[in-house]
């Protein structure tokens, strides 16, 4: 029977248990994106308590996308150097590690990129309980070329710092999150509509990635799986993009929910908090059915 202590392999990546920390921003990089000393010992950190593989903090793919002043980011090979040192010293402890690839899209911040956010869809600005959402502005069939280019790069840059595997971040109403949502991409062209149309992007997301990297890296992904928005992402909907990114050949699919968007517009994302066992694991139900 298998256990949580056994080890499992997702294509060349082997790991010791079934424990996998999932991505979590810090907000330790400095202001370049660059890893730090403190970033490092946090990573190591949970390299020594055990965990058969850590999923790094969201890296965001263009300097544009970034959502935070400390993000680390992934989109110049300036950054590369400072990731290699971390990766190394995590393979020297017998860890493994997997890069977060990430845009913020419309939850970017302007303050921090001198920009405005770009959206699947124009977004107003908004006024919310915790937070003034930035106005964003509709992406452009360039601009998605760009995007779908930038997050290549950044895997290759993963693979080149030693990383064993990279995850393309869709969930939580960042970018690719914001094109399978019908509440942030109202679209009317070949990114919009049915569920085959909103996933595009990410189908040619993972298609790049995939020939950049090799067929034996693995490339995983992070979606949503409800939005708790109105008119936001339904779970049959992220059922129906699941097998579709199934299908094409994504290595993990981690499930979860909510946005930012959400949190700075409502103060909350509907989740409950943990009080018995039973209440643990929200979208346990979702996976069987997935």
């Amino acid at each position: 029977m298998v256990n949580l202590f056994d080890s499992t392999s997702i294509k060349s990546l082997t790991i010791d248990n079934r424990f996998i920390r999932s991505a979590t921003g810090t907000g330790m990089a400095n202001e370049n994106g660059e890893v730090t000393p403190n970033l490092t010992k946090h990573i190591m950190d949970l390299v020594e308590g055990g965990v058969g593989l850590i999923i790094s903090g969201h890296a965001c793919v263009h300097p544009i996308g970034r959502t935070a002043q400390n993000q680390l980011g992934i989109y110049s090979d300036i950054q590369v150097p400072e990731f290699k040192e971390m990766v190394m010293k995590v393979h020297e402890s017998d860890g493994k590690i997997v890069a977060q690839l990430n845009h913020g899209g419309a939850q970017s911040n302007p303050s921090v990129t001198g920009v405005m956010p770009i959206a699947p869809s124009a977004m107003p600005e908004t006024e919310g309980k915790k937070a003034t959402v930035p106005a964003s502005r509709a992406m452009t069939q360039k601009d998605i070329d760009q995007i779908v280019t930038s997050f290549r790069d950044a895997a290759i840059r993963a693979k080149k710092a030693g990383f064993d595997g990279v995850q393309l971040h869709c969930a939580h109403g960042y970018l690719l999150s914001q094109f399978l949502s019908p509440f942030f991409n109202k679209r009317t062209d070949q990114y919009g509509g049915k569920v085959s149309n909103r996933t595009r992007i990410i189908v040619d997301t993972y298609n790049e990635v995939r020939n950049a990297v090799g067929v034996n890296y693995p490339v995983m992904i992070k979606m949503n799986v409800t939005d708790f928005l109105d008119d936001g992402l339904s779970t049959d909907e992220a059922i129906e993009a699941a097998v579709i990114f199934d299908d094409i050949g994504f290595d993990t699919l981690e499930l979860s929910g909510g946005t930012v968007w959400g949190l700075w517009i409502h103060g909350h994302i509907n989740l409950h908090p943990c009080r018995n066992v039973e209440d643990e694991g929200y979208y346990l139900d979702t996976a069987r059915q997935l």
